[in-house]
């Protein structure tokens, strides 16, 4: 199956959330990876849409919250990526940040070097450049037959 789980604000509410490619043989986990490789796509075309029309490259991507735990989505999006990605074993950056910010509103750290003995470790997927997913010229089709 192919889910499109669209963000996109040119899909109507209705097409936002549509499973394409259902048989009598698909079960639960064929609907977990469909989703999970819609969220690795579309993350792909914001990237691509960044360097291409935004002119910004981006040659190393970070990645935190609770989908950092899934290590086959971490390895899917390096796949599909074609890049190296981090993940940090911190999974709410949002918080370190706001840390970090405080001890130096705080005037507890000075300057950006001196909190720089807080910096986090990263794991790191290595992409394989032999897997990238042939599903995503699919869910490209997909998108293009039913949205665009």
């Amino acid at each position: 199956p192919r889910s499109t789980l669209s963000s996109s604000s040119a899909a109507s509410d209705l097409y936002k959330r549509q499973i394409y490619g259902l048989t009598p043989s698909v079960n639960k986990n064929h609907i977990i990876r469909s989703a999970l490789e819609s969220i690795a796509f579309q993350i792909k075309d914001y990237v691509d849409d960044l360097e291409k029309n935004k002119k910004i490259v981006c040659n190393d991507v970070y990645v935190d919250g609770g989908i950092v735990s899934n290590r086959f989505f971490m390895q899917f999006l390096a796949n599909t990526l074609k890049r190296k990605i981090y993940v940090t074993n911190f999974k709410d950056m949002s918080s370190y940040g706001s840390l970090v910010m405080g001890l130096l509103g705080m005037k507890i750290n000075k300057n950006l070097k001196d909190i720089s003995i807080y910096k986090q470790k990263y794991s790191t997927y290595l992409p394989n450049k032999n897997k990238f997913p042939d599903s995503y010229n699919e869910w490209k089709d997909v998108l293009k037959n039913f949205y665009l």
